[in-house]
């Protein structure tokens, strides 16, 4: 797992035991409720990854929303 997943993880109220293994950190095991609140969080951080990419990227290049739809989809984010 790359440390902005590792972040997003533990906003999400999950804590790393080693050996990539996580628990909740108010429960013995990992809740739904923190699993659907960790999607959200990279749901979140990847909206802002794409917006980020059309701000910086797409206006620079002059790339059309085809462009920039199929960068993003090919995980060209800066």
């Amino acid at each position: 797992m790359n440390k902005r997943l590792k972040e997003l993880a533990e906003q999400a109220g999950l804590e790393e035991l080693g050996d990539s293994d996580w628990c909740s950190l108010n429960h013995p095991d990992v809740r739904a409720e923190h699993l659907e609140r960790f999607a959200e969080l990279v749901r979140a951080d990847e909206r802002e990854a794409c917006a980020k990419f059309v701000e910086d990227e797409a206006f620079d290049e002059y790339l059309s929303g085809r462009d920039c739809a199929n960068a993003i989809r090919a995980g060209r984010l800066i």
